[in-house]
């Protein structure tokens, strides 16, 4: 949106991200984490919905008068919804927990199900690069995550259709993308 930001960049530690400091902003020391003037926004989507309907208007979110707009709210909302659940899962039983407290059924489970919801994306995106027919959306921003989550795990070409893989090589040739990778 072009808006002016200050980025801050934390220390990952399992159960306490940010240190100390961080905590007075996040009870939880979870990332994401808005300040805005006296508000603190700790939920990704609603830090967009905030964003947007704050400081907008802006072509990365559609009104209820938008024929898209019911689609637009389902894939805005599934990132997390659907998506964040069964790869926390996934992330969890895989990689962040000690060994011993890891369960392969549920690993597999998470998969399947990350798998399915991949497949249903490829099935229902509009554009190569957008799953809406207008194009890029905030919509994408959310389950685009999903989509980084996966590759960066190494797991996207075993749970994701080409088509899947090709909209997530469109999202990383986005200048906003290349921005924020940066940082």
């Amino acid at each position: 949106m072009g808006l002016d930001y200050q980025l801050d960049i934390l220390e990952f530690r399992m159960g306490a991200t940010g240190g100390k400091e961080y905590l007075k902003t996040n009870p939880l020391q979870k990332v994401p984490a808005l300040k805005d003037d006296d508000q603190v926004l700790l939920e990704s989507v609603a830090i967009m919905e905030y964003l947007m309907a704050k400081y907008g208007p802006t072509d990365l979110s559609l009104s209820a008068k938008d024929e898209e707009y019911g689609p637009y709210l389902q894939w805005l909302h599934m990132g997390e919804s659907y998506f964040g659940m069964y790869m926390s899962l996934l992330v969890g039983h895989k990689f962040l927990l000690p060994k011993a407290q890891r369960n392969a059924d549920i690993a597999k489970w998470a998969a399947q199900n990350l798998q399915n919801g991949m497949t249903m994306l490829s099935k229902e995106m509009k554009r190569p690069d957008s799953l809406l027919a207008r194009g890029f959306s905030a919509a994408d921003m959310s389950v685009g995550y999903v989509v980084f989550v996966l590759d960066m795990l190494g797991a996207l070409e075993e749970l994701a259709p080409e088509k899947v893989i090709n909209y997530w090589a469109t999202l990383k040739e986005r200048e906003a993308w290349k921005r924020a990778i940066a940082l």
